[in-house]
């Protein structure tokens, strides 16, 4: 349960992965190093993911690769600010992250300029609420569809680098069951489990901020976006 939602996400330029300009910190923030960015994309960390998953949410959530989640991801891990408030941790200290640019562009925003078009976007990013285990109703109400046709749903999680990659990809997994499982139970109740299809994508970043040998100052970005598509029968 350590992997927590955060509200606003960081915009500026655009880079692609072969030439990542490292996670950026603000004035207040650290030593003033810039670091690294290690992207993981979609074509290999959606299938890692889902492979640790349930029954149920495999046969829900069919995993895809998208591009459009790989560039934002990229371009946020690339772009957060790390403020200067430092949380204590049994398993490390670790830099507090700040989710909005310079010109306070916030989640919708990006995705709006990074990933166009995006047919009737949401995001979960709600507070720093942890999300691991414990998914909201929030969380789950936007995967159901109220209306005919296709929604796309953005969700980014971050975990403290303490944590090792084995142990957020299983908490991922958990929290995909999760999300499945109440996803699954709504839309039986509601009579719409034939008529709901799901896509989902997973890309992960390392946003190595210090360049410091403790790595529990860094963090770890997972994008999620889901593709759903609600075709309501019809009777003649």
């Amino acid at each position: 349960m350590e992997l927590k939602k955060y509200v606003s996400l960081a915009l500026a330029g655009l880079m692609t992965v072969s030439m990542l300009a490292g996670c950026k910190n603000n004035t207040t923030g650290g030593d003033g190093q810039n670091g690294e960015v290690e992207v993981t994309p979609s074509s290999s960390y959606t299938q890692n993911i889902m492979d640790r998953t349930s029954d149920v949410t495999k046969a829900l959530f069919n995993g895809e690769t998208s591009t459009k989640l790989d560039d934002v991801v990229e371009h946020i891990a690339n772009n957060i600010f790390i403020s200067g408030i430092i949380h204590k941790n049994p398993y490390g200290d670790y830099y507090e992250v700040v989710g909005t640019d310079k010109l306070g562009h916030d989640g919708l925003t990006l995705i709006d300029e990074v990933a166009p078009p995006v047919e009737e976007a949401k995001t979960l990013m709600g507070d720093a609420t942890y999300m691991m285990n414990c998914a909201t109703s929030d969380d789950t109400n936007e995967l159901i569809p109220t209306k005919a046709g296709k929604k796309t749903v953005y969700t980014l999680l971050r975990a403290s680098r303490y944590l090792t990659d084995e142990r957020i990809n299983n908490e991922l997994a958990a929290y995909m069951d999760e999300i499945a499982a109440a996803v699954n139970s709504q839309l039986e109740a509601k009579g719409m489990q034939d008529e709901c299809t799901y896509t989902v994508s997973m890309s992960k970043a390392d946003c190595i901020v210090f360049n410091k040998a403790n790595r529990v100052w860094d963090s770890v970005l997972v994008g999620i976006v889901w593709q759903i598509e609600y075709t309501p029968e019809t009777f003649a």
